[in-house]
């Protein structure tokens, strides 16, 4: 799908109303904002993808004087912000004639996670994006091979820019960053996170999943995590059993009691405020248990 988002340009004076392309110091093309540009989602493999598509308004020119474009690139920035390079995604097909001609032409940047939220997270109090699109290209034409540049400032409605998100499943699915810094200044946890770095490392690598959990263990215990169990709180097992004795599957409810019961607070009057460290630790332990839940109900229903 490709839902194409509606813009509108910031307002100005006439005379910058357009983006306008120049060779040999004379317009041959111009892209009214209002228009001629729109703004799209589309889902791509392992990438969300926007589209800026132009439609271009090319000037008469005589027959001697005809230009054609060879070549195009293009920004997307946010202030003084740069949020992307766009490379074309179609083969441009833009020439003057001896009347006024259109043409087209399409740019695209294919963003992580990060960089998309972090475009989201531009938008104004109402809720639409304010954005800048820069295009440079290479043109030939009587006075030989030059370059061309232009601008244009634009908002992306609100509800536009929600329906180009969703075309490129922006947040259907819930990805939590976990960065571990590499300076920590702790000996106890350099290590840890050393070996946490190693553990991962082994994770990649299909086949050793077992060694890179025994390695997770490993970087619990260099920072003296999880040995033992608070002051005055026991855990029962039954019938004669340790905790060395259970099984995965019960350490694994365990864990997921003790994640519920960390988040259960909130929920009573008068409980200590969490602070934005703990808070991001029970996001990313809870989306770990989600996700893992989900993966196996797929892998149940085949």
């Amino acid at each position: 799908m490709d839902a194409r988002a509606a813009v509108r340009p910031v307002e100005k004076s006439d005379m910058e109303a357009q983006m306008r392309w120049e060779y040999g110091h004379e317009v041959f093309a111009e892209v009214d904002a209002a228009t001629g540009l729109t703004l799209s989602g589309r889902t791509v493999a392992g990438a969300y993808r926007l589209r800026s598509s132009l439609n271009v308004r090319l000037r008469g020119r005589s027959v001697e004087r005809q230009v054609l474009v060879l070549g195009f690139w293009g920004q997307l920035a946010s202030g003084a912000v740069e949020v992307a390079l766009l490379q074309p995604d179609e083969r441009p097909i833009i020439s003057t004639a001896t009347t006024e001609a259109q043409g087209a032409l399409s740019l695209a940047a294919d963003l992580d996670f990060r960089r998309l939220t972090a475009l989201d997270g531009v938008r104004d109090a109402n809720g639409n994006l304010p954005l800048r699109l820069l295009v440079w290209g290479l043109a030939i034409g009587p006075a030989g091979l030059q370059s061309f540049y232009g601008q244009e400032s634009f908002v992306v409605l609100r509800q536009q820019w929600l329906e180009a998100l969703s075309n490129c499943d922006f947040g259907a699915t819930i990805l939590q960053e976990i960065v571990v810094p590499r300076e920590v200044g702790n000996p106890a946890l350099a290590a840890a996170v050393t070996r946490l770095d190693e553990a991962q490392r082994k994770l990649w690598q299909r086949g050793s999943e077992n060694d890179a959990v025994g390695a997770f263990r490993v970087a619990l215990d260099e920072a003296e995590l999880g040995q033992s169990l608070p002051p005055q709180v026991e855990l029962h097992c039954g019938e004669g059993r340790s905790a060395k004795d259970m099984t995965l599957d019960e350490r694994l409810a365990l864990l997921a009691y003790a994640i519920r019961h960390a988040t259960h607070p909130p929920h009573h009057a008068g409980a200590s405020p969490y602070s934005p460290a703990l808070a991001k630790l029970l996001l990313s332990a809870t989306t770990a248990l989600l996700s893992f839940q989900v993966t196996e109900y797929r892998q149940q229903r085949g």
